[in-house]
């Protein structure tokens, strides 16, 4: 993920990311949070809009969130909105 993060860092100056989880929080183990983050602080200032689909709500409401914290926008999706969160991940301003 990185490599191709950078490449879209170069290329357009921001980067627009969709995650889809399809399997529980509570199945990531510790060094998986630490990489995300790493790579998420990494590009902080780049990140334009950032969607996360999953089907646990507390992850939607972090993701609607975390836009206090990062420069861009962040918005959480329910597995049923996979079209929708693509089309606001793709939004340009």
């Amino acid at each position: 993920m990185q490599p191709a993060l950078a490449e879209l860092k170069n290329r357009t100056g921001k980067i627009n990311y969709l995650l889809h989880l399809e399997t529980q929080v509570s199945n990531f183990t510790l060094g998986a949070w630490l990489k995300n983050l790493v790579v998420g602080l990494k590009h902080f200032t780049q990140w334009n809009r950032i969607v996360v689909v999953a089907n646990e709500t507390m992850v939607e409401k972090f993701s609607d969130a975390f836009s206090l914290v990062v420069p861009g926008k962040s918005k959480g999706f329910k597995p049923g909105e996979l079209t929708k969160a693509k089309l606001w991940v793709s939004e340009t301003e």
